[in-house]
């Protein structure tokens, strides 16, 4: 069953000459108990779109649809809980005033209208659940690690029990035994209460591991989605086949040969006639400087904007 939908949604940062397009046109489904990978380099709209997503933004165009309903009017009242985000800095989005009791405590009261001994066993479940002793609810953040402080975000996100979590880089500050504590929870939640997951990383093989599908986003659009087998296995598209050259590999035969752009991302601003990515394409030709590719499939759900691509 389709969760989200998002149908040619456009965002614009600033007005007139100094406006940058952030998202163009991107066309995008979240199923019901799904994690999509999204993934790109950093200024490419991965966070403006999980962003919009979210309902921390509007977007200038096009319409996101979350159950079949319009996102504001989902996210209206208690229907904010059915979205939750998790940001990229966990001690940012915490704050430092309030325990840890507190800050999980604050949605259970205000969306879940829980209070008194059945909000204090809820948050005990919810902190057994990421993996915190009890002894966690008197701290503050400031007296927690990163991973420890990462773990208390997800709680809250998760105390409202959502249909959809937006998780924006995640991992990013963790180190690497934190990193697949976190993923592995995710996963375990996942399976628990049926949560679909949009993750936003630049860590490829994190991305590996935890999605069903994953979207490449370049300059604002999806250049490439694919379940995440075909998308590792069979990169399609120039920009993607670049972008999984430089994962790192600790086994020498898994190993591809890293393939360097040449010339320079366009400025957002001022962005070239025909496909963004023609000025670092090496398979670049004539059409390409003329006309925009569309996101189409080249087989299944396997969808490519390229006009170098083969289809069946």
């Amino acid at each position: 069953m389709t969760l989200l939908e998002i149908s040619e949604v456009h965002k614009t940062h600033g007005r007139g000459a100094s406006s940058v397009p952030a998202v163009r046109g991107v066309n995008l489904t979240v199923a019901a108990g799904e994690t999509v990978g999204l993934v790109g380099e950093s200024g490419c709209g991965k966070s403006s779109l999980g962003r919009m997503i979210a309902g921390l933004q509007e977007p200038t165009s096009g319409s996101i649809l979350f159950g079949g309903n319009g996102l504001n009017e989902t996210l209206h009242g208690r229907g904010r809980r059915l979205i939750q985000m998790v940001f990229q800095h966990p001690a940012a989005s915490l704050n430092p005033k309030l325990t840890v009791e507190a800050m999980i405590a604050e949605p259970l009261r205000l969306l879940m209208g829980l209070s008194g001994d059945a909000r204090d066993r809820h948050i005990d479940e919810l902190l057994t659940g990421v993996g915190l002793d009890l002894s966690y609810r008197p701290r503050r953040a400031s007296q927690l690690s990163g991973g420890q402080q990462q773990r208390v975000v997800l709680a809250r996100s998760l105390a409202c029990e959502p249909d959809l979590v937006v998780l924006d880089e995640p991992t990013a500050s963790l180190d690497q035994s934190v990193r697949a504590r976190v993923v592995g929870l995710l996963r375990e939640i996942q399976n628990t209460r049926g949560v679909a997951y949009l993750f936003i990383s630049h860590d490829l093989a994190t991305v590996r591991r935890i999605a069903d599908r994953v979207a490449v986003m370049y300059l604002g659009r999806i250049v490439e989605l694919a379940s995440t087998e075909q998308l590792f296995n069979q990169p399609t598209h120039p920009y993607t086949k670049a972008l999984l050259s430089a994962e790192p590999q600790l086994d020498p035969a898994s190993r591809r040969e890293r393939i360097i752009l040449t010339g320079e991302t366009p400025n957002p601003s001022q962005l070239p006639t025909g496909c963004s990515f023609q000025d670092r394409c090496p398979l670049v030709h004539e059409r390409c400087t003329k006309e925009a590719p569309a996101l189409l499939p080249v087989s299944g759900n396997h969808l490519v904007e390229c006009f170098a691509v083969q289809r069946d």
